[in-house]
């Protein structure tokens, strides 16, 4: 494990009061220092829980560099990243072209494009971290990659398809030198996504618990992690 004198720090892309919120709580509860990134931040709340607040909206790729130079500053280079940002704008029902571009641009960036830059700003900051510091930057995925288009969810699917396949590549190239890339989501029991009646298992405790395993493994494995309520890994098909 890392030496007493390496600070141990996680930033969170995409922080808000659901997995977010969680997973916070988690690394923070392991000894790490945390920071956490949204455009809609309340430094006063953020700081009396003990993050470091960092304002940035994740559309806009130039200021994603600028989120993890002030995190790099105030708290050192992170060792854990995670993307969990998404955005959600749906089209007319039945009219899947009537989403205004702009909107369909803004789903597809936040959701995955721009998860390219952060996961460019995590491997600078992880080649300086010692080599003994556990390295990872993980997305909060979901089924959408892996399943056929659905049409309310068009620009979040192909969002999260971008940034499937930049953690894919990403893993092969860098998982082999101790920089490893995940994309890791909760399943139903059965391996389906959880919306709707199976909703009923969403955990957030499993997901921070999760993140937090992946980034403390020694070795890359797989890239595609799926989970299921309690933490339990779902073998993959």
């Amino acid at each position: 494990m890392a030496s007493s004198s390496t600070r141990l720090v996680a930033l969170i892309l995409g922080y808000g009061k659901g997995v977010g919120s969680a997973v916070a709580q988690k690394l923070k509860s392991e000894g790490l220092s945390v920071a956490v990134a949204g455009r809609s931040i309340d430094s006063d709340d953020v700081r009396n829980e003990g993050y470091l607040p960092v304002t940035v909206d994740l559309a806009d790729a130039e200021a994603i560099p600028k989120a993890f130079e002030q995190v790099e500053r105030e708290l050192g280079p992170a060792a854990l990243v995670l993307y969990n940002a998404y955005s959600l704008r749906s089209p007319q029902p039945a009219d899947p072209l009537s989403l205004p571009f702009s909107d369909f641009l803004h789903g597809l960036s936040v959701t995955g494009v721009n998860a390219y830059v952060a996961a460019q700003q995590s491997l600078k900051g992880f080649d300086k971290l010692p080599s003994d510091v556990p390295k990872a930057f993980i997305v909060n995925g979901n089924v959408l990659p892996f399943i056929d288009p659905i049409e309310p969810f068009l620009s979040l699917g192909l969002g999260k398809k971008a940034a499937r396949d930049i953690v894919q590549v990403a893993a092969d190239a860098y998982g082999p030198a101790g920089k490893r890339f995940y994309f890791a989501y909760q399943v139903s029991p059965d391996g389906q996504g959880i919306a709707g009646e199976t909703q009923k298992y969403w955990d957030l405790q499993a997901h921070a618990d999760t993140f937090y395993s992946l980034w403390k493994q020694s070795e890359q494995g797989n890239w595609h992690v799926k989970f299921e309520q309690g933490g339990k890994l779902h073998v993959l098909q």
